[in-house]
């Protein structure tokens, strides 16, 4: 039997896109590309799903200048040969320009690839560069749930005056959304409220989710803007993946064994996994309500608490 050629997604020439194509080894991979005018040079490619969760954490993260993804090809040596590597992501932090390896924390720290990735890490620092591993226990879901939502805003604008008068109305400290709406009535719409919080001009509780009874404050009275140091240090390996950054095998044998021992399911079990019958009818809305949630996980389609899915808040109605 003959083997399948892989595609090659088009990508733009070296120098003004990235240097590595992005490989689609079968149909149902999902692989894509993330702009951010303004943030992304050019569309940030992604392969997985952690990679495309974390692109969409660093467009709200206030200290990131720049993102790009598949930027540059690397060289390490590695048992005695050299080796080419490509960072998944790129970034510039006040002018610090950082490398992310985005892997889950399992597949990580597997004894082979530990060896490897030490030995990149080692190569970047040694160049007086810095990389960063970013894995799954740094992305809490209810971030990345949060972050699906505000995609949608963040391209919005919001008019000033708007702005002015939200503004006043948290003057005192925080409130729920929906206590400002109550107050300021027609004048402020819900999606108004979620473009300020995507445009980082108001902020809230990241590790809860966003709702119209969500709490929401200006900047520092008392909730904070999301940073990726807020990202790179979460979680509870955090410490050990510093320490992987600069290229020193984690000291504590039994941290590593139990971060390789943790499962990390992206997503649960479908009704389609399930041995056993099913009538076409059930099978059909089965099929339905499993493709609905990819949707969304994709944020292709608009979550029940996103005002876009009420007629009377779309930006684009506003008289």
């Amino acid at each position: 039997m003959s083997k399948k050629k892989r595609k090659k997604k088009s990508c733009p020439a070296s120098g003004s896109g990235p240097v590595r194509t992005v490989i689609e080894q079968c149909p149902h991979r999902m692989t894509g590309a993330m702009d951010f005018p303004g943030v992304t040079v050019y569309p940030a490619v992604w392969e997985s799903h952690l990679e495309r969760f974390l692109i969409c954490l660093l467009a709200f993260c206030e200290d990131v200048s720049m993102i790009k993804a598949q930027s540059i090809h690397l060289v390490y040596l590695f048992d005695g040969v050299m080796h080419r590597y490509t960072p998944d992501i790129e970034i510039v932090i006040n002018n610090l320009k950082r490398y992310i390896e985005v892997k889950a924390l399992a597949q990580l720290i597997r004894e082979k690839n530990l060896e490897k990735y030490l030995a990149i890490a080692k190569s970047i620092q040694s160049q007086g560069e810095h990389l960063d591993f970013i894995t799954n226990d740094q992305m809490p879901p209810m971030w990345t749930s949060n972050a699906n939502l505000l995609l949608r805003y963040l391209k919005q604008e919001c008019p000033a005056p708007i702005q002015e008068q939200v503004g006043k109305a948290l003057e005192n400290g925080p409130r729920t959304i929906r206590d400002v709406l109550t107050e300021l009535g027609s004048i402020v719409a819900l999606v108004d409220v979620y473009t300020l919080i995507a445009r980082r001009h108001l902020c809230f509780n990241w590790n809860e989710r966003l709702t119209s009874n969500a709490l929401v404050s200006l900047p520092d009275k008392p909730f904070k803007r999301m940073t990726y140091d807020a990202i790179r240090t979460s979680g509870r390996f955090a410490d050990l993946l510093a320490s992987m950054a600069l290229g020193h095998r984690p000291p504590d044998e039994r941290l590593l064994a139990a971060a390789g021992a943790r499962r990390w399911p992206l997503s649960g079990p479908s009704p389609l996994g399930f041995v056993g019958g099913f009538s076409p009818a059930q099978l059909g809305h089965f099929e339905r309500q499993v493709s609905r949630r990819a949707r969304d996980a994709a944020g292709s389609a608009a979550p029940e608490n996103d005002p876009a899915n009420r007629a009377n808040t779309q930006p684009t109605e506003r008289k």
